[in-house]
């Protein structure tokens, strides 16, 4: 099974954060990234692109692909993603 180093899990978080503004969505943001292995993050996003953690839960192996990753604007519209097991990144 294939793992995600967080370098690379940031660069994809900051392309979705970059989609969302785009998409006229507006901060902050709520970013949740949940792996099969249970390994999940929680963070909020003010716009300035820094992350204040709101929960986070890692096993020992880190993050596993695939893996599923949300983001909500404030006024709950939401762009859904998945990193799959190649770690190409896909948004619905």
């Amino acid at each position: 099974m294939a793992d995600l180093s967080e370098f690379s899990l940031r660069e994809i978080i900051d392309a979705i954060l970059e989609q969302a503004e785009e998409q006229g969505m507006r901060p902050p943001f709520i970013v949740i990234g949940v792996s099969p292995n249970g390994s999940t993050s929680v963070a909020r996003f003010k716009g300035d692109g820094e992350a204040e953690m709101l929960a986070e839960h890692y096993e020992e192996e880190g993050f596993r692909l695939p893996m599923t990753l949300a983001l909500i604007d404030q006024n709950n519209n939401a762009i859904r993603g998945e990193i799959t097991a190649e770690g190409k990144h896909i948004w619905h």
